[in-house]
């Protein structure tokens, strides 16, 4: 299942990647009111590939959650994969083949997520920087990579479940339009579920990064604020207040690439966050 907004270009290219299991799987794509040609390509393509596709048009920009549910609960199979337009599975076949026998034995299976080898040094040093500090500082516990099989609190945000036996959709109530914690929040509530969550590293997906459209749009500083609101509201919703002193230090590693103004926007949205949970 893949949700996608104004990225026709690489949502086709992902589509080609997955060919070899054009016939075997169920494509889900839910497109959030696209405002390109999107829609018209994706069409078009489908028709002359003959693909398999149920795909869903929001009427308005619902954003990502709400997208999300509504394209699980299109789908025939229990079987739920989440995808991103602009994440592409490495050996598609195998990688199907890998997934279901781990469905076998648990409802959560988690990838093994790894940066497209396009990446230039800089983005890889500060996927780097956010990645280390923000784990260390900013109240997040990502486990989620390594060569060892095992069990994890949280996993990125393609991953699998079997929605027969989990019966939980994401919260489209409490966070914003964009993914960040979104997936983080769906995890939790699973375990609190008793539910595990698997991580396979035979289970690679490479993250190709589209620098514009999707979630993030044009507008970065939107984009950030999007991001800290939703993780003080993942905070508030699922850790204890030990975790809250964090919440300054992520401040400091978001603001580091961003103009001093934008702290003023910041701090709005701390007190806007502050003011909204619903349980």
């Amino acid at each position: 299942m893949i949700n996608t907004y104004n990225r026709s270009e690489i949502l086709i290219e992902n589509l080609l990647n997955l060919k070899p299991v054009w016939g075997e799987v169920e494509f889900i794509i839910v497109d959030d009111c696209s405002t390109d040609n999107t829609v018209n390509v994706v069409n078009k393509f489908i028709k002359e590939n003959g693909i398999k596709v149920k795909f869903i048009l929001n009427k308005t920009n619902c954003g990502y959650p709400k997208s999300m549910n509504i394209g699980i609960k299109e789908a025939s199979n229990n079987h739920v994969f989440i995808l991103n337009d602009d994440i592409f599975i490495f050996n598609p076949r195998n990688f199907i083949e890998i997934l279901e026998k781990d469905l076998e034995k648990e409802c959560v299976i988690a990838t093994h997520l790894e940066m497209d080898k396009g990446f230039s040094l800089g983005k890889k040093i500060k996927t780097l920087f956010y990645s280390v500090p923000a784990q260390s500082f900013a109240g997040e516990m990502y486990n989620y990579n390594g060569k060892k099989k095992r069990y994890v609190n949280y996993a990125n945000n393609i991953f699998c479940f079997d929605k027969s036996k989990l019966k939980i959709l994401f919260d489209e109530k409490n966070f914003a339009g964009n993914f960040f914690r979104i997936e983080s929040d769906f995890q939790s509530r699973a375990r609190m579920a008793g539910f595990k969550i698997l991580y396979d590293p035979r289970l690679i997906v490479l993250d190709k990064w589209a620098p514009s459209g999707g979630l993030r749009q044009k507008n970065k500083k939107k984009f950030l604020q999007w991001c800290i609101f939703n993780h003080i509201i993942f905070l508030r919703k699922n850790c204890s207040l030990t975790k809250y002193y964090k919440i300054p230090f992520y401040f400091l590693l978001k603001t580091t690439t961003h103009p001093p103004y934008i702290i003023f926007d910041i701090i709005k949205t701390f007190d806007r966050s502050f003011k909204r949970v619903i349980l």
